[in-house]
């Protein structure tokens, strides 16, 4: 029943038959978000799903339109360039501050999207 985007403390104590052991360290862990956006919710009604960020990608891109995020259940990163209205190219990441690296389409341009 642990929290979402909650810093915890954990300490464990031993026991069996023959008694009690030492208490551990205290080890501190903190869950991550139930919420897969890269964004805080916006107050225009509804919730941001794509965020605009720029990006740093592994490859050379024609397209040079605005760049989002978004964040997977899978704890990846999405990300996407605009080419024209027509297309974008698709990136995927670890983290949200590493490379994000391209897919590739047949052609090995990535931009038919």
């Amino acid at each position: 029943n642990l929290k979402p985007n909650t810093s915890y403390e954990f300490q464990v104590k031993p026991k069996n038959p023959l008694g009690e052991g030492p208490v551990s360290n205290t080890v501190a862990f903190s869950t991550e978000s139930a919420d897969p956006r890269v964004s805080e919710p916006v107050s225009a009604g509804r919730d941001a799903i794509w965020t605009e960020r720029p990006f740093d990608s592994d490859s050379y891109s024609e397209c040079k339109g605005k760049q989002y995020v978004k964040r997977t259940w899978y704890k990846k990163f999405v990300g996407v360039q605009l080419c024209n209205s027509l297309r974008y190219k698709i990136y995927l990441s670890d983290s949200l501050t590493g490379k994000f690296y391209n897919i590739g389409d047949q052609r090995g341009h990535g931009e038919d999207h």
